[in-house]
């Protein structure tokens, strides 16, 4: 399987540093988002659910992230990213 390349947006990067920031457990942060990268780089539509028009979300506590997939360059666009409640 050919891996896809993963990019945050600069606004999923501000709203992660935001989220970072703000937690009680950083590592946690951390940990979710290099689970994040590693799951979109395999199989970012399998690992996902699609929500309609080429937007996908996926949940790794404590992250919510969502993003579109180009599979024809093998990129992935992280767009959003929220902390779970």
């Amino acid at each position: 399987m050919n891996s896809f390349h993963v990019e945050w947006t600069m606004t999923a990067l501000d709203m992660l540093a935001e989220i970072w920031t703000q937690a009680s457990n950083r590592r946690a942060v951390n940990n979710s988002q290099n689970q994040i990268d590693a799951q979109l780089a395999g199989d970012p539509i399998g690992r996902g659910t699609h929500l309609g028009e080429g937007l996908y979300k996926m949940v790794v506590d404590p992250l919510i992230v969502f993003y579109s997939v180009d599979e024809t360059t093998k990129q992935v666009q992280v767009s959003v990213v929220w902390q779970i409640p």
